[in-house]
């Protein structure tokens, strides 16, 4: 699905599960990115804190907030936001991560230079529970086809958070 001005839509699918103290931050760092054309669907896994009340105060069209009775877990939550993604991309960020400000802008980029490609890694900074002080930094440095890398397990690459996807048919 292409935006009025041409632009690709990303889907972001967002699970949760009792993420009160964490969403708002997700939420920001995702309207913070400079490249405006996402959606972002959050999956509420049967949270009993007060997850839905601050997602409700996003006033925002590009949000959709889904609410699941009972916790049935972030495979599952992740799965539902797969039925409902418009975009020609998606993503996954979790209640508790953030987004750095070019984080979508800068994976969509390489799509357009490579369009032969269906999916691409990002780079993950680790932080204290402050937010203030790195723990930790991992870039990608695997290319080709990842999936005996990723049965492996060996760490050259991961299935993970990071990862923007194409959508292509099956």
């Amino acid at each position: 699905m292409a935006s009025k001005q041409g632009e690709a839509v990303v889907s972001i699918i967002m699970p949760s599960y009792n993420a009160g103290a964490y969403i708002y931050s997700a939420i920001n760092s995702v309207l913070n990115q400079s490249y405006s054309n996402w959606e972002l669907l959050i999956i509420d896994d049967g949270s009993t804190d007060n997850t839905d009340k601050i997602v409700s105060e996003f006033n925002d069209h590009r949000i959709r907030n889904f609410l699941i009775p009972d916790n049935q877990g972030v495979s599952n939550a992740r799965n539902v936001g797969l039925k409902h993604i418009k975009g020609e991309y998606f993503t996954f960020l979790d209640a508790d991560d953030q987004m750095p400000e070019n984080s979508l802008f800068a994976r969509l980029k390489i799509f357009l230079e490579y369009p032969e490609i269906t999916f691409v890694d990002g780079r993950v900074i680790s932080y204290d529970a402050t937010m203030q002080r790195p723990l930790g930094n991992w870039a990608p440095s695997y290319k080709g086809d990842p999936r005996s890398e990723l049965i492996g397990l060996n760490g050259s690459c991961f299935f993970g958070l990071t990862w923007m996807i194409k959508r292509v048919a099956d």
